[in-house]
């Protein structure tokens, strides 16, 4: 448990997973700026199909005789 451990020994762990976690987003930076720009890309389709959807909802369409 990370009560248990000194401050001393908290600082260390922390540091070591910096590093580590440094060392890995030199890697994974790509993946990270590819992520970001599909889901920007994803967000602005999403919005253009929900404004298409929006104003086909407000098209006014008479029912075809017999339907209620």
């Amino acid at each position: 448990e990370v009560v248990a451990l000194g401050a001393a020994v908290q600082a260390a762990l922390r540091n070591r997973l910096l590093r580590t976690l440094g060392r890995h987003l030199t890697t994974l930076g790509p993946f990270l700026t590819g992520a970001v720009a599909g889901g920007a890309l994803n967000r602005a389709a999403t919005r253009r199909l929900a404004e298409a959807v929006r104003a086909d909802l407000r098209i006014s369409r008479a029912l075809p005789p017999g339907k209620s």
